[in-house]
């Protein structure tokens, strides 16, 4: 019976030693287990030309703004040449005015909650119409995500989003111009009507969360939330683009 406690214990003895060897080579030569990297959905079929990318986004929705200022301004700088961009905030405008028959009419910003949400779009939809190309009004955008929040007022958007345009080289009076003007609500209704238009064909009712911002597609596609912090990747499997950047070499 000693006997064989003994053996027990010398085998216990072993297994711990050998443990203790396995583990100190491992992280002496820095070799760890990898975990493959895997894409959702199944990587896209490439197509000629650039690649077609469309964000619809809440200006106000802290995983939009995270997206915006990491994933899309990265993407926008790395593999800009071959993307062509939409970017589509939803105003929440206030449609309560209705006619007889119940149609709306002069869809405006509300003036309580969703002020601040309308406002951004405001803004971020001008500046895109007067300077279209995304390299000029992302960081712009990027810049107004990152430093406003749900608790700002109107007036305090208003002043970050002045001081983003200076820091990204914009000209705010000719942005703000454009936002208190009729030309800047045509702009936030057209976007408005852009986003219910997409949120019909998506079925909310059988699947409540097949909808939710940011909603990205690709090339139509809708992409997972798994795969937006490896938007550069997905974007360059899409393309089959001839002059494709280092990102995607």
């Amino acid at each position: 019976m000693i006997s064989v406690i003994i053996i027990v214990l010398i085998i216990a003895l072993a297994i711990a030693i050998i443990s203790v060897v396995l583990w100190l080579v491992l992280h002496k030569t820095g070799s760890k287990p990898t975990t493959p990297t895997v894409y959702y959905p199944v990587p896209y079929k490439p197509v000629p030309g650039n690649v077609d990318v469309t964000v619809y986004y809440d200006p106000l929705c802290p995983y939009c703004q995270d997206f915006i200022t990491n994933d899309l301004d990265d993407a926008v700088k790395e593999v800009g040449d071959i993307m062509n961009l939409t970017l589509i905030p939803d105003p929440r405008l206030d449609d309560s005015n209705r006619d007889k028959s119940g149609n709306v009419v002069n869809r405006k910003c509300p003036t309580d909650i969703g002020a601040g949400n309308c406002e951004a779009g405001l803004l971020a939809d001008c500046a895109m119409s007067i300077y279209p190309k995304a390299s000029d009004y992302v960081p712009f955008i990027s810049c107004m995500e990152k430093v406003i929040t749900q608790s700002d007022t109107v007036d305090d958007i208003d002043k970050k989003a002045e001081a983003c345009a200076k820091s990204t080289s914009l000209n705010y009076n000719l942005i703000k111009t454009c936002a208190t003007s009729p030309q800047g609500m045509l702009l936030l209704n057209d976007t408005y009507n852009k986003a219910a238009a997409e949120i019909s064909k998506v079925d909310t009712k059988s699947n409540p969360l097949a909808f939710g911002y940011p909603y990205i597609l690709i090339n139509g596609d809708v992409l997972s939330a798994n795969s937006r912090q490896n938007l550069v990747a997905m974007i360059c499997m899409a393309s089959n683009s001839k002059n494709r950047p280092k990102a995607c070499s």
